[in-house]
């Protein structure tokens, strides 16, 4: 099945944004007419031969994902903008695979990816860390910290990382602040 998930629009581009499950993010400048991004974060992710416009596949790896733009804290933007990707778990089960979490500072032009360590290995003994539950359990948030951005990214347990650079996202690092 084909449905958007998240949806935004970036008032420094004037484009909308969104997710297409199983095919990839997609942009448009009038939220009616709807045009693929030619790169596509992660790059060989969710490339066309992993994830063809059609027929319909199911092996592409974007079940779901989430998009957060940073608005400045005087209401202003940058173009700076966040996705984070899940893959439903093969299984059936609730183990969804986290796909990454990448920023664009160009509308989605180049993607880097950033170190999803601190959500991966999240530091809980039994269950939650990872996407587990991503499939339904997730959100992002960009929250501007004087030049840099706090990222939010939620799933069962709930992380936050700083960017402290915008250009420079591997300075990030997560770590979880419920633990639930």
């Amino acid at each position: 099945a084909r449905s958007a998930n998240s949806l935004l629009y970036n008032p420094v581009e004037r484009k909308f944004s969104a997710n297409i499950r199983y095919h990839g993010f997609y942009s448009s400048s009038d939220g009616a007419n709807w045009t693929r991004l030619t790169n596509q974060p992660g790059s060989t992710l969710l490339s066309l031969s992993a994830c063809p416009s059609s027929p319909f596949s199911g092996s592409c790896p974007l079940y779901r994902a989430e998009m957060a733009i940073v608005r400045r804290t005087d209401g202003t933007f940058r173009d700076e903008m966040y996705v984070w990707i899940v893959k439903a778990d093969p299984t059936g089960g609730n183990q969804d695979v986290d796909e990454g979490i990448f920023q664009t500072l160009d509308g989605g032009n180049t993607w880097i990816a950033l170190d999803t360590t601190g959500i991966d290995n999240c530091g809980n003994d039994f269950d939650g860390c990872g996407t587990e539950q991503g499939i339904y359990n997730l959100t992002l948030a960009a929250v501007p910290n004087g030049g840099g951005t706090d990222l939010y990214a939620g799933a069962v347990n709930e992380y936050k990382c700083t960017v402290n650079q915008p250009n420079n996202p591997s300075s990030c690092s997560f770590v979880n602040l419920t633990h639930v």
